[in-house]
């Protein structure tokens, strides 16, 4: 059962440090609930919650590791894990089941093409020293997991976090994972074989262990580029244990460069006082592209000392940091799991610079949403509160994500009400704003080209979108055999590109390529023509140069050229066909989209407005034949 209502908003504006609070747009809601009380795990609590595109529609669907059921007031641990398929407005299909390893089971998770068929797999410990990959058949659907018996030390298990990536650049999908005993752990790689098999592992940094010590030993691994090259570099979060009371007594982050040969060099670790509470402090760290710089940072929220870290990756293998305090409150910081994920990235307003989300309570048990929302100063937030409508229980961390595919970041999280169920919440962005030109793919990774859009004259603008199974890094665009521009508009696997160029009169290639943080190289190639001229109107209007009013076109896409002039400043140019709009252009009084229609008889609208909301429009009809 689904239902839709508007978020409650209660926006706290607060002065942190020296900072003066700023007029900032904040991100809008609205909300719609997925119950899994009639599905298989009804009443279960997740452990984490993944959210990824297993059925490859570019929509991210849910994993949750379905760890604990509630038994007569006691939680008991349960062998599988369930998937849940996204409906693509925001809610979720019940949970189907997936039996974990019979010797496995830690919830730890990655995912990729293990086996370079183009569908997403599954990836965690499998038992003592295995791992477990189970392949996915593109539609949601996974098969049983094939088992690969890896010679880590004798003494170790293998457990504890693992993240995947293609380490040597062959083309083949590696993880790392961590080995435990008593008095070490030890992170490995795994090199793959490219079918969903792994034989040998590779030592590349041990730390102290438990030794009868809680907390103690690696609580994470994050995948990053944090300076940049094109090697995948890992961020390992290990901590060491107080021995009078039990608790951490030391928290650093050892940041492992890759050398793209399975080689890393260890620099000096981040270390932080403020990590100084517990268990829970040394797992609220996450990895993303705060400031769109190619590199990748590291943010850590510190609930017991009520501040926000931030790291920003640079070239030179150091980090910049900045430490936030923040307003007293119940900050969640993945406290319950060190291997679940920690606080949320994305840019949930449209000004082009990340955010990041996570979740709390209040006294009474309702749950609350808090977006740290980036300024122009690095390191320095303002704070957003959400309350989320009767949301109360056992909850996790938020997830985020392209629910709806409409190209805006929205959330969701899981709250357990047992025995009423557990219940998606998920927040689907209704924030004014154009975040991409262009759609997303609808495949779980790809590139989208909306345009070359050519317009009169020699300015033609590119715009693209792009999804990966892995961290996108970049895209860049070359044109003739030279790259012209490179853009870092990244968000978990997500990434667009908007950009315009002058280029001659005539015919030319364009490549653009969407790069993850392991170099892994994804391109879209096309051809496109650059016109001699599309007159712009002598008043203000709109001139449609192309196709011509009543013509028949050849074939799909229809290319649309038009020019503009307005009085005022220019906001925007949409492209629609018959009902639906097509491309929108932000950068020029002229535009050429290449739009796709079926067979038939078809009215293109080309709509011109200033930023005082004045329209122009001109309108025509085109036929695309039958069998085109």
């Amino acid at each position: 059962m689904a239902y839709r209502s508007s978020i409650l908003a209660s926006f706290i504006c607060t002065i942190v440090l020296t900072v003066t609070c700023v007029t900032q747009t904040n991100p809008t809601f609205n909300v719609v609930t997925s119950n899994d009380s009639t599905g298989p795990l009804s009443g279960w609590t997740p452990r984490n919650l993944y959210a990824v595109d297993v059925n490859n529609d570019g929509i991210p669907d849910l994993i949750q590791d379905q760890y604990w059921v509630s038994s007569r007031g006691a939680y008991t641990q349960q062998p599988v894990f369930g998937v849940s398929i996204a409906n693509g407005d925001g809610t979720f299909k019940p949970a189907v089941p997936y039996n974990y390893p019979p010797s496995g089971g830690t919830g730890s998770m990655a995912f990729g093409d293990f086996n370079g068929d183009g569908k997403i797999d599954i990836a965690m410990p499998g038992g003592i020293h295995t791992i477990a990959i189970y392949l996915g058949r593109g539609d949601g659907t996974f098969v049983s997991p094939w088992y690969s018996v890896v010679p880590i030390a004798a003494s170790q298990y293998m457990g504890g976090p693992i993240v995947a990536a293609d380490f040597n650049h062959d083309g083949k999908l590696d993880v790392a994972v961590v080995g435990i005993d008593n008095t070490s752990n030890t992170v490995y790689i795994l090199p793959g074989a490219g079918n969903g098999l792994f034989s040998s592992a590779d030592p590349v940094l041990t730390v102290p262990g438990e030794d009868n010590v809680s907390g103690e030993g690696i609580q994470k691994m994050l995948l990053g580029n944090f300076d940049g090259d094109q090697n995948a570099d890992l961020a390992v979060v290990a901590t060491t244990g107080n021995q009078a009371t039990g608790n951490i007594a030391t928290v650093m982050a050892h940041v492992l460069y890759g050398n793209g040969n399975f080689t890393f060099d260890d620099t000096v670790p981040i270390t932080s006082s403020n990590f100084s509470g517990n268990f829970g402090n040394a797992a609220g760290m996450n990895s993303g592209d705060l400031n769109a710089d190619g590199k990748t940072d590291l943010f850590a929220i510190d609930a017991d000392s009520e501040r926000l870290d931030t790291f920003y990756g640079r070239s030179d293998r150091n980090f910049t940091s900045y430490s936030q305090q923040l307003p007293s409150a119940s900050y969640w910081s993945g406290a319950e799991d060190y291997f679940a994920p920690a606080p949320a990235m994305a840019d949930f307003n449209d000004d082009g610079r990340n955010d990041i989300a996570t979740i709390t309570t209040n006294n009474n048990g309702l749950i609350y949403l808090i977006f740290f929302l980036a300024t122009a100063s690095p390191g320095q937030f303002t704070l957003q509160t959400w309350n989320v409508p009767n949301a109360t229980g056992i909850f996790e961390l938020p997830q985020v994500g392209d629910f709806n595919h409409d190209g805006k970041p929205d959330w969701v999280f899981n709250a357990n009400t047992s025995p009423a169920g557990s219940t998606f919440y998920t927040g689907l962005n209704s924030t004014a704003g154009l975040w991409s030109n262009c759609d997303y793919p609808t495949t779980g990774r790809g590139i989208h080209v909306c345009s070359p859009n050519v317009s009169s004259g020699p300015t033609v603008n590119f715009n693209a979108a792009s999804h990966s199974f892995g961290s996108l890094r970049k895209m860049e665009l070359w044109v003739d055999g030279k790259k012209l521009a490179q853009q870092q508009n990244t968000w978990q696997g997500n990434a667009w590109f908007n950009f315009s160029s002058t280029l001659a009169p005539g015919r030319h290639q364009g490549d653009i390529f969407a790069a993850d943080v392991d170099g892994t190289l994804q391109l879209a190639a096309f051809s496109f023509t650059v016109p001699s001229s599309c007159a712009a109107p002598t008043s203000a209007g709109v001139h449609i140069c192309a196709p011509a009013n009543g013509s028949a076109t050849s074939a799909p896409p229809v290319l649309v050229q038009a020019t503009s002039s307005v009085t005022g400043i220019l906001a925007r140019m949409e492209v629609w066909g018959d009902s639906t709009k097509k491309y929108t252009e932000t950068n020029s009084n002229s535009l050429s989209a290449s739009i796709g229609m079926t067979a038939g008889k078809h009215t293109i609208t080309v709509f011109a407005v200033n930023t005082s909301g004045t329209v122009w429009s001109s309108a025509i009809s085109v036929s695309v034949p039958s069998g085109s």
